[in-house]
């Protein structure tokens, strides 16, 4: 399989995990520590209860748009080493059809652990660190993007 569609399953899975509440299955999809870089922060999320409060705030955040559709769509990915994979990818955010925030680009780096792939890194334009990780600075308010986390895993 190329790394593309490897790529693009794994942003269908984890899309998923995000648009049903499925936390189980999102926290398979990440591999801890989780990197999380922006523009104006970096923010490292070391366990599961870190995990878990980032995945309520973002899931919150979703559902006060009535988010109904994340699609994300692989852009470019790239085999790094043998045990990793780079991919740039654009989401879109929907409500019932209609754009709930404006496309985003963003970067991930998958991590094979234990024969499956995991987020150990996002690096994301506009992304509200924040929603994630309680301990990572605000950004100005005319700069929250409340709607881009991404984080994911392909079995």
């Amino acid at each position: 399989m190329l790394v593309i569609e490897i790529s693009q399953i794994y942003l269908d899975l984890v899309s998923n995990t995000l648009t049903t509440g499925d936390f189980a299955r999102y926290a398979q999809c990440m591999m801890l520590p989780l990197t999380l870089t922006s523009p104006h922060s970096q923010s490292v999320v070391t366990t599961e209860h870190e995990l878990r409060a980032g995945f309520d705030r973002y899931l919150a955040a979703l559902r006060s748009q009535q988010v109904t559709h994340l699609i994300r769509l692989a852009e470019q990915a790239e085999p790094i080493a043998r045990d990793t994979i780079t991919c740039d990818y654009v989401s879109h955010v929907l409500s019932n059809g209609h754009r709930a925030a404006p496309p985003h680009k963003s970067r991930m780096t998958l991590s094979l652990q234990g024969g499956v792939w995991r987020t150990s890194a996002i690096n994301n334009a506009f992304f509200n660190s924040s929603l994630v990780d309680p301990r990572a600075p605000r950004p100005p308010p005319n700069l929250i993007q409340p709607l881009t986390i991404t984080a994911m895993e392909l079995t």
